[in-house]
């Protein structure tokens, strides 16, 4: 009912908008609020032109019922346009905090210590010119150790790993209300002989383009509706993606500088987890977990 409400008001305010827009609309408004009273007039008056004598006497009062009617449904529709003023400012004004909630919410959902990925190097080939390694990516779930969300391959030449992260920093956001301001996630992957600006693009993302740690069920989200919760983590990743969204929303986006590495060695897996503080570490996963 409510959203019904505020779009009818949406259609009422951009409709007296658009009268207020220039002289030429206002005219066309006046012009058609006077046609009114006259047919209104027309229609009272018309009945008594068989009897003029009767005319004579209505007449007067009825031109001066016309000229006050038509300043009375002029004075309504400047209240009207008041009062849809302020009801649709303050329905988006509680919409704007309604969503502001819901962004911090689903914040401090993801803002946690969590196992991000794992790594492990499937293949370490020498040719005649350079080492290549054929790395497998385990992506994970929140609340998930065991079974991975998504797993990519990639083939990376050269014997040391390198991991790059994108950092985000809420300091200067609305969206950010506690001790901890950082985010960070991995995007790309490079090595010893393959610089940073070449690395390969990692994909830790769903179809939404959400990452995959930050996806949740309702048994792990708290504070909020899981329906609310999947709409807003799409909303706020694609502002943490955006330069100019961040960057209006008080989101400071940076790389790490400090990148992952490690000495590539089969039959090991690293495990990536990310941290409150907004970095990433680096462990190698122990055989029993």
């Amino acid at each position: 009912m409510g959203t019904i409400m505020h779009t009818v008001l949406q259609y009422l305010s951009k409709g007296f908008d658009w009268i207020t827009t220039g002289p030429v609309q206002l005219i066309l408004t006046l012009v058609i609020l006077a046609f009114v009273s006259l047919l209104v007039f027309a229609a009272r008056v018309l009945p008594y032109k068989k009897y003029p004598k009767n005319l004579k006497i209505i007449l007067p009062s009825e031109i001066i019922r016309m000229i006050k009617g038509f300043f009375i449904t002029l004075v309504v529709l400047v209240l009207l346009y008041i009062a849809t003023g302020l009801a649709v400012s303050l329905t988006t004004y509680i919409n704007k905090m309604n969503r502001l909630q819901e962004l911090q919410t689903v914040y401090k959902n993801i803002n946690q210590d969590y196992l991000l990925a794992d790594v492990s190097v499937e293949k370490i080939e020498q040719n005649s010119t350079a080492t290549v390694l054929t790395l497998a990516i385990s992506y994970y779930a929140y609340g998930d150790r065991k079974t991975p969300a998504y797993t990519e391959q990639i083939i990376l030449k050269g014997d040391t790993v390198y991991f790059d992260c994108t950092q985000y920093n809420f300091a200067y956001s609305l969206i950010e209300t506690g001790q901890s301001q950082n985010l960070a996630l991995p995007y790309r992957v490079f090595s010893n002989t393959i610089p940073a600006s070449d690395g390969l693009t990692l994909n830790p993302c769903n179809k939404d383009g959400v990452p995959y740690i930050f996806q949740r069920t309702k048994n792990n989200i708290f504070g909020i509706q899981e329906e609310d919760y999947n709409k807003r983590v799409i909303e706020l990743v694609g502002i943490m993606n955006s330069p100019e969204k961040s960057q209006k929303e008080g989101i400071l986006r940076s790389s790490s500088g400090s990148a992952l590495s490690f000495k590539a060695q089969k039959k090991i897996t690293y495990r990536i987890y990310a941290s409150q503080s907004g970095g990433l570490t680096l462990s190698k996963k122990a055989d029993w977990f």
